[in-house]
């Protein structure tokens, strides 16, 4: 649809594409409200489906992909009534009336769009509420219903199959039990958004189907904060390229232009998934309890990770240098461990983003697996070369800061700028050198039993100047509890586990020698050699390391998977 400002040019002005205005830019708000709309009018009228189911929760995200679908009514209409004699055709078209023109976008949006709020035991009144205002609001056609017998059906099947029925938290059961009562209904919720979808039409007297929507962003997907296969999985998400900051704004943006009020209570309202009992009737869960991180925090993380190409270690130092200037002074303690949580719950939860429904590709930032963030799927859970830099960075930090504590009167300027000076690494590269050596040093004393193995013959002799370093190490496997449950072995919807180990505290080691490889990561002199360093002899190496990475492979500067029995080495681990 072309802006006034360009319809209104004179024939003499220069041509409308070469015009740059303020009218003609758009700001985030307006390109999230226009820009996913058109996609899904496109996608829509070439998939030869009759418009589109939603699962509407009464949440941000859901809400967000709703009213997308109404500002794509809006857009259709405004064309129509300009004339737009194509978009006249295809809308006939995919309504099956090749007569009609719509009289508003309420009334297109009557014909397009079906949701329908599943609601358990869990859900609250105030979301419920909320769902059917908006449905109202943007004249969709809403259903409002209660899935408990579905749920109650299949715990029914589990238990005569077993003997045993799960229990949530609340009731005393364990933490898989009460994962497994939350997955279940949301899955449920999956399958009957299908069936809905699939028959909606049919019971309306229309031909066709339609298509299913999808409503997890970005911050979700790369946290891992959804179930496997439940309403995140769709046919197409015009959400998922957004995170819930962004989201915000818009909906903020879509009460004003759209004039939607009950979008003010929508955004006001903490995020939820309702998926476990409530508390005399309030809710025992939100979003943000569950994940161990705010929104805010998310989004932060996931533009670091994504526009600025930071691993565990480069996030850390990026968040903790600017923590340490006006007017941020948080605690680099706090920051380390909020950028370990979110780095081992992204290393569990990767194995779903390989499933995620097709997104409209909004921001850089996008986490899309399959088309715009091409990734391994299988990372260390643990992270221990990078972690145990964070910590060897950490207590370079804290060292700084108490030794920048105000002067007594007695020291001068110029003796504090010497003891500064003596502490700090002269260069980029020493700096990278004495940290690597750190961090080396505590994945040594780490805890796993590792005897010396000697090294392969072949490996030995085409690297004679290294001979003198090669050690043995034993080939069993560690033991530590490292991603326990399914999560922990990217295989399931296990959140909870954390996935890591402790590592002692660093002891002082000969700076290593480094280099820098073509990807910017940091690597062993000899991919195959042994850790730099002092021998390790009979000294552990790090807790949770694998076998692979216990039999010689030096320097983390590869991934080792193992893949039907064999061991396969990767670059591309992140720092």
């Amino acid at each position: 649809v072309p802006s006034p400002s360009l319809s209104s040019s004179s024939p003499s002005s220069p041509s409308p594409s070469l015009l740059l205005s303020a009218a003609s830019l758009f700001t985030p708000e307006e390109e999230i409200a226009m820009g996913p709309a058109c996609w899904l009018w496109d996608y829509l009228r070439r998939s030869g489906q009759g418009g589109f189911f939603l699962p509407l929760s009464g949440g941000v995200d859901s809400s967000s992909t709703a009213i997308i679908v109404y500002s794509m009514c809006r857009l259709v209409v405004r064309a129509i009534e300009e004339g737009q004699q194509q978009v006249r055709e295809d809308c006939g078209k995919i309504l099956a009336e090749p007569g009609y023109v719509p009289t508003s976008a309420a009334d297109l949006c009557k014909r397009l769009l079906f949701t329908c709020y599943m609601g358990t035991e869990n859900s609250s009144r105030e979301t419920r509420h909320r769902a059917a205002q908006l449905a109202a609001q943007i004249n969709c056609h809403h259903m409002d219903l209660n899935i408990d017998g579905a749920v109650s059906a299949l715990l029914g099947i589990f238990q005569l199959a077993t003997g045993m029925r799960p229990r949530f938290r609340a009731a005393g059961g364990c933490a898989r039990q009460n994962l497994a009562l939350q997955n279940i209904q949301a899955r449920t919720r999956m399958v009957l958004a299908y069936l809905f979808a699939q028959l909606m039409l049919w019971v309306n007297g229309r031909p066709g189907g339609l298509l299913v929507l999808g409503s997890a962003n970005v911050d979700e997907a790369l946290r891992g904060y959804m179930t496997k296969y439940d309403c995140s999985s769709a046919d197409v998400n015009p959400i998922g390229g957004i995170s819930k900051q962004d989201l915000r704004l818009f909906l903020a943006y879509a009460q004003r232009e759209f004039g939607l009020p009950v979008v003010a209570e929508i955004v006001a309202a903490p995020p939820t998934a309702e998926l476990e009992p409530l508390v005399d009737g309030a809710l025992a869960q939100t979003d943000e309890q569950d994940m161990g991180l705010t929104y805010a925090e998310l989004s932060q993380f996931g533009r670091l990770r994504k526009q600025e190409l930071c691993g565990p270690f480069s996030m850390f130092r990026k968040l903790a240098g600017a923590a340490s200037r006006p007017p941020g002074h948080r605690d680099p303690k706090e920051i380390a461990d909020k950028v370990k949580h979110f780095f081992r719950c992204y290393a569990i939860n990767r194995h779903k983003m390989t499933v995620l429904t097709p997104s409209y590709h909004a921001e850089s930032y996008s986490p899309d697996d399959n088309r715009f963030d091409h990734r391994p799927f299988l990372y260390r859970v643990n992270w221990a070369w990078q972690f145990a830099a964070i910590d060897a960075e950490l207590q370079q930090f804290t060292a700084a800061h108490h030794h920048d504590q105000p002067p007594d009167d007695r020291q001068t300027v110029d003796a504090e700028q010497q003891q500064q000076q003596q502490r700090r690494p002269q260069s980029e590269a020493a700096t990278r050198a004495h940290l690597f050596g750190i961090a080396t040093a505590m994945l040594q004393e780490g805890g796993m039993d590792a005897t010396q193995h000697h090294h392969r013959s072949s490996k030995a002799a085409s690297s004679a100047p290294y001979k003198d370093r090669q050690t043995d190490h034993s080939e069993r496997t560690s033991a530590c509890n490292c991603g326990s449950g399914n999560g922990g072995g990217g295989g399931g919807d296990d959140d909870e586990s954390d996935g890591g180990c402790q590592l002692p505290p660093a002891s002082s080691t000969p700076p290593a020698q480094l280099h820098r490889g073509s990807s910017h990561i940091f690597r062993s002199e000899r991919d195959d050699g042994p850790i730099h360093g002092s021998s390790i002899g009979t000294t552990t190496i790090g807790g949770s390391l694998t076998k692979s990475q216990s039999t010689g492979a030096g320097g983390y500067g590869r991934v080792h998977c193992s893949v039907m029995g064999k061991i396969k080495d990767r670059p591309g681990v992140p720092v």
